[in-house]
């Protein structure tokens, strides 16, 4: 342990962040012996070709994990939020997924996602400060 040199960096780059996350994937795949991890995005722009919503997904094994689903203020409780999750589980299950799995805080959007089906199987409080987190899960066909 002695030569080895500790760095902090509270600011790290992508390509950082990225050669991470490809060590541990491929750590992953070596001892799960798991290898078909797909990324899954949908984007949603308006006519001016702005970014209005989108949600991305990585399928691994039989698990869909929904990373992120966002949807503009002006546009949400119109549907958009329910369409990219409908088109994000159906991508899913076209690869052989039979569960999605996501996290979600207490402000952001625990009942819609309980609306579509999904059950709580976690949660934390205080995560942060006065606030929540939930972790969810649906099965999918």
């Amino acid at each position: 342990m002695n030569s080895l040199t500790w760095t902090f960096n509270d600011a790290p780059t992508g390509d950082e962040i990225a050669e991470l996350r490809s060590r541990l994937a491929a750590w992953n795949i070596a001892v799960s012996g798991i290898a078909n991890e797909r990324w899954l995005a949908w984007f949603v722009h308006d006519e001016g070709s702005d970014l209005v919503g989108g949600a991305v997904g990585r399928a691994w094994g039989e698990v869909l994990e929904l990373r992120f689903l966002w949807v503009h203020e002006r546009l949400r409780g119109r549907g958009v939020g329910s369409e990219l999750l409908t088109r994000i589980e159906q991508d899913g299950a076209s690869l052989g997924c039979t569960t999605v799995t996501t996290d979600t805080f207490s402000f952001q959007a625990p009942e819609f996602y309980r609306k579509h089906g999904y059950e709580v199987f976690g949660y934390i409080d205080g995560y942060p400060e006065s606030t929540a987190k939930y972790y969810l899960r649906k099965t999918i066909q």
